[in-house]
């Protein structure tokens, strides 16, 4: 993933956002742009874009889990 040239996309389990983000942080760097879309389809959907490190802190306070989509921004 670090020389793709596409976005990625990942489902994944409410419980390993934070673990996901964290493997971010470390392969690919706490810069890498990524969009966390969270609980899609559902009233309270929302959509969170930034840097791979900062979403990590936002998540880690986050009291509940949430069904999410991850978007990798390309290495361009």
């Amino acid at each position: 993933l670090k020389t793709e040239k596409m976005p990625c996309v990942i489902m994944e389990t409410p419980y390993r956002l934070c673990q996901l983000l964290e493997s971010i942080v470390t392969v690919l760097g706490e810069k890498r742009e990524l969009a966390v879309c969270c609980n899609l389809t559902q009233a309270d959907e929302f959509l969170k874009k930034g840097k791979s490190a900062d979403l990590l802190k936002f998540f880690k306070l986050q009291d509940q889990k949430y069904e999410f989509v991850l978007i990798i921004n390309s290495s361009l």
